[in-house]
């Protein structure tokens, strides 16, 4: 009977330990963007804080999926229109 008592508490462990790790994944996350539109907006899968495409190409294959091509001169994503506050900011490729 010990044994089968001891058996319910790792499934309860693991659906404890997913949950909290899970929810640490978009604490204080502002912005995130996939990179995989095929026109216009470049849009923030937050919702927060959707950028402009000034001249790179969408939509060229990618490693993984879709990304942008950008031509090393005058081609960039931005915003004219927001600022962030960067005196707290990581940025990730």
């Amino acid at each position: 009977m010990a044994i089968k008592n001891k058996l319910w508490i790792l499934p309860l462990m693991f659906i404890l330990f997913v949950s909290v790790a899970s929810a640490s994944l978009t604490d204080d996350l502002v912005f995130y963007y996939q990179l995989d539109e095929t026109t216009g907006t470049v849009i923030d899968s937050v919702g927060t804080y959707n950028l402009t495409n000034y001249g790179a190409t969408p939509n060229v294959a990618g490693k993984i999926s879709t990304a942008y091509d950008f031509d090393g001169t005058n081609d960039y994503i931005g915003s004219n229109t927001k600022s962030l506050n960067t005196n707290n900011l990581t940025l990730n490729a």
